[in-house]
């Protein structure tokens, strides 16, 4: 399942909720504001230093620097301050308690607050309409967003989703978008297309979009089905696509400008690349649940296998690899940060999790559960940041938002 599949899962059951709250409550009492773990031994305690505690309309801020990745020279010794097994501190378990978080600095990525695309290069941007967001990313200034459709019947699901784009006001729409990328310094995006016919079923073929400067690259992928991008990685994109309906998805690469892409048929059930594009993560569904691998693109060869969590991204050094609970729902209890080559297992928060995306090589960012639930219409969400070396965690995001927070 993908993270749009989860977001849709989640949204259907949250929509019609307002866009963000004032307040929030959680157990019955108001959040404490700055205040510490009782048990810094178990519990997520705040990042070390100064903080202030962002406004909820953040300034936007620039997006951070991707550290180059480590040298191969043999011999050669990481820098102290990776995540490494030496210079680990803390717990390898830690328990989130949201009401003991202090407040950090507003996310350093793109995210979604209600319909208020927040963060980036640009200021804060509302999508218009109605329709559950899917999707985000940032193109310089302009904000892009995934939006299902509504439908005029009320008591019908919608089918289909388009891509809206917001500059200086101006709104530009992308039918029939159901997957969006960004690179991570907001440069350039990668979109997809899926197709339906009239009755709303599924049907062949999609069109891949690359969009940097004012310039759109499009390749067509007439006979292909289930396509989703993944990553834009340099100076390609990376997308998933089925030769059959309900057929196995396999990685491509593709340039943009190129008349085709490349298949890379040894990685199979793609969900992320890796920054440095040499490794990928994937999941695939057993009888009793599901299994993640990290394989070598140029080899194919696999790396390494967990059955614990469900892998959705790796740091910008491609050191670490990001994980969720393996099961294939809408919510995970744990969030865990692996080795990215040797599947080493460096920490593991207890929580609530939806989403979660490395926010540097040495943070993450995950939506996390603050209070109630979806199916009531009472769900709480906020963004809060975590570090890989000490496990330690603060709120990112104070308030408490109604509308699912997608990280992308």
């Amino acid at each position: 399942m993908s993270n749009l599949d989860l977001v849709r899962k989640n949204g259907r059951l949250a929509a019609g909720l307002a866009s963000v709250a004032v307040a929030a409550v959680v157990a019955g009492g108001v959040f404490a504001s700055q205040q510490g773990p009782a048990d810094r031994a178990s519990g997520a305690a705040p990042l070390p230093g100064p903080t202030s505690t962002p406004s909820t309309t953040p300034k936007p801020t620039s997006p951070p620097t991707a550290t180059p990745p480590p040298s191969s020279t043999p011999g050669s010794t990481p820098p102290s301050n990776k995540p490494t097994t030496g210079s680990n501190t803390g717990p390898a378990t830690v328990d989130v308690v949201m009401e003991k978080l202090g407040d950090g600095r507003a996310p350093q990525l793109p995210y979604l607050a209600g319909r208020e695309v927040r963060g980036g290069p640009g200021g804060p941007v509302k999508i218009p309409g109605t329709g559950i967001i899917l999707g985000i990313a940032r193109l310089n200034t302009a904000a892009l967003a995934v939006v299902e459709r509504v439908s005029a019947d009320k008591d019908k699901l919608p089918f289909g989703s388009d891509l809206i784009q917001v500059r200086y006001g101006e709104v530009r729409k992308t039918p029939d978008v159901s997957s969006l990328v960004g690179k991570e310094d907001q440069s350039a995006v990668a979109y997809s297309t899926t197709r339906f016919d009239a009755k709303g079923t599924l049907i062949k073929g999609s069109d891949l979009y690359a969009e940097v400067d004012g310039s759109i690259q499009r390749l067509e992928l007439a006979n292909s089905w289930n396509v989703e991008v993944l990553a834009y990685r340099g100076a390609s994109v990376y997308f998933r696509a089925a030769a059959t309906s309900g057929g196995q998805q396999t990685l491509y690469q593709w340039k943009p400008g190129a008349s085709k892409a490349t298949s890379l048929k040894a990685i199979t059930s793609p969900v992320t690349v890796a920054s440095d594009g040499t490794i990928a993560a994937s999941l695939k569904q057993l009888n009793d649940g599901s299994c993640a691998t990290v394989t070598a693109i140029d080899s194919g060869t696999q790396l390494w296998r967990t059955c614990d969590s469900r892998l959705v991204g790796f740091t910008p050094d491609s050191r670490i690899a990001v994980g969720v609970g393996a099961a294939f729902e809408s919510s995970s209890e744990t969030l865990t940060a692996h080795e990215a080559r040797t599947g080493k297992l460096i920490r593991t928060w207890k929580g609530h999790f939806y989403d979660a995306v490395a926010e540097d090589d040495q943070h993450l960012l995950a939506v996390t559960v603050v209070s109630g639930n979806p199916v009531a219409g009472t769900l709480k969400l906020a963004i809060i940041r975590c570090s890989i070396p000490t496990g330690q965690c603060e709120r990112s995001t104070p308030d408490a938002l109604d509308q699912s927070v997608i990280l992308r």
